[in-house]
């Protein structure tokens, strides 16, 4: 259903399955795995998305970041990069082979979630689904199979403190 949002950033990472989205600017998006959708809902804008097929699922992860200045109008982009700059900081993707190792942290507030694969982040196991957050130290993950690990680097504390 067609919900409205104002004054907030919402970034949409889809890991398997496409998501259609549709907004009260004529904007119509397909996301798929590779893409980053951002909406800066600035001051005010309707949407919905859904699934864009009736036989796959689609999972996906969004996180609703609080804008620099939220009296901005409403904007909507995807990108093909595995970055994008949100509100007060950035939104990556790490990729993973097994084994393969990758810095994470060096920022006030770093918040990472491992969408798929497993990895060891200092002596902690996580798996698919697992999130942490991480203040100013700069720490290394280790794929322990092949992963997909989103991270957002904020000035600020996630909700503002």
């Amino acid at each position: 259903a067609s919900h409205r949002h104002r004054g907030v950033d919402l970034v949409t990472w889809v890991v398997s399955g496409t998501l259609v989205h549709e907004d009260s600017l004529g904007n119509r998006g397909e996301v798929t795995p590779g893409v980053v959708q951002v909406l800066s809902a600035g001051t005010g804008v309707e949407h919905v998305e859904r699934n864009g097929s009736t036989v796959e699922p689609v999972y996906y992860v969004q996180a609703w970041v609080a804008p620099d200045d939220p009296d901005l109008p409403p904007t909507y982009a995807l990108s093909t990069a595995t970055s994008a700059e949100v509100a007060g900081g950035r939104f990556s993707v790490e990729r993973l082979a097994a084994g393969q190792r990758a810095g994470v942290g060096g920022a006030p507030y770093v918040h990472l979630f491992l969408a798929r694969g497993a990895l060891q982040l200092d002596q902690v196991a996580l798996a698919a689904g697992d999130a942490v957050r991480l203040t100013a130290q700069l720490t290394q993950v280790r794929a322990t199979e092949p992963c997909e690990l989103l991270v957002w680097t904020m000035a600020a504390a996630l909700g503002g403190r």
